[in-house]
């Protein structure tokens, strides 16, 4: 009776922690999703949602984006198993996140302090190379048929600038993958003359 008693307070503990933690994911996704989409009312506004996220004040940071590209299944989407593939990946992807995170669409999107120093090393895992900050990136593999391709935004230490920093790491990725870099990590830095091509784009 006592064992039973205590596998099921250990259970609803578990259960609790789970719930809290669950909870405080959706919490910081949300303020994410706020900060980058621009819903703040002014850069004191800013400033306070980076803080809850983690980022300190005169602290740089970087918008870091996954893209998951898989094929699509051969089912329809009423079966047991037609789930896009993309979005279990995204969401393993979310869960093993250190750092603020938020799936916006077909997009995982991570909140990264820089490192002290200024310097973003980068760490190979898997076949994808991802420059990591302060925060780790610590990326499970993804199944076979599926590759990630991340984007990531120059520094800032402006959170108002968020919603620039997340399309400077969207347009990283949406040139990568035209100039076959699809898997792998490109940073909007080195975009080179592509920049200047994204650029008259938005005239």
């Amino acid at each position: 009776v006592i064992t039973s008693y205590a596998a099921t307070l250990f259970a609803l503990t578990l259960a609790r922690e789970r719930t809290s933690l669950e909870l405080g994911q959706r919490y910081q996704g949300a303020i994410l999703d706020a900060l980058v989409s621009g819903h703040f009312l002014d850069s004191h506004d800013a400033r306070r949602k980076a803080r809850s996220l983690g980022v300190a004040d005169t602290e740089a940071y970087r918008v870091a984006v996954a893209r998951v590209s898989a094929p699509k299944p051969n089912f329809g989407p009423g079966h047991p198993g037609g789930r896009e593939p993309a979005e279990e990946a995204l969401n393993r992807l979310a869960g093993s996140m250190s750092c603020a995170t938020v799936i916006r669409g077909p997009e995982l999107v991570m909140l990264l302090p820089e490192q002290p120093d200024g310097a973003t090393p980068d760490r190979t895992l898997g076949a994808v190379t991802v420059p990591v900050s302060r925060t780790p990136l610590n990326l499970p593999p993804l199944t076979a048929g599926k590759q990630l391709t991340c984007g990531l935004s120059e520094p800032t230490e402006w959170p108002e600038l968020a919603p620039q920093a997340l399309l400077q790491a969207q347009h990283a990725i949406d040139v990568g993958i035209r100039i076959g870099r699809t898997g792998q990590t490109i940073s909007y830095s080195e975009l080179g003359i592509y920049r200047l091509l994204l650029q008259i784009g938005n005239m």
